[in-house]
């Protein structure tokens, strides 16, 4: 039960941290399911990668490339 409270606590507090970088609710729930099967640092990555995505307008690198850059195995096709 505590680990679904903190899950839940952590997807509000992405919700108000997304106004700023504008991630869309259906970005945070994806984050969140992730998180949620185990994807811990693939989630932190897409997170990340969203951000900057959205920062920096387009990026020359795609989520797989980043998240070769970062380490973190990538086994989804988006």
């Amino acid at each position: 039960m505590s680990q679904s409270k903190s899950e839940d606590n952590w997807l509000q507090e992405a919700w108000k941290e997304s106004t700023a970088v504008q991630l869309t609710r259906e970005e945070a729930r994806e984050i969140k399911m992730l998180k949620r099967k185990g994807y811990k640092g693939f989630a932190d990555a897409y997170c990340e990668y969203l951000q900057l995505k959205k920062q920096e307008g387009s990026l020359d690198y795609t989520l797989k490339e980043f998240c070769e850059k970062k380490g973190i195995e990538y086994r989804f096709p988006k």
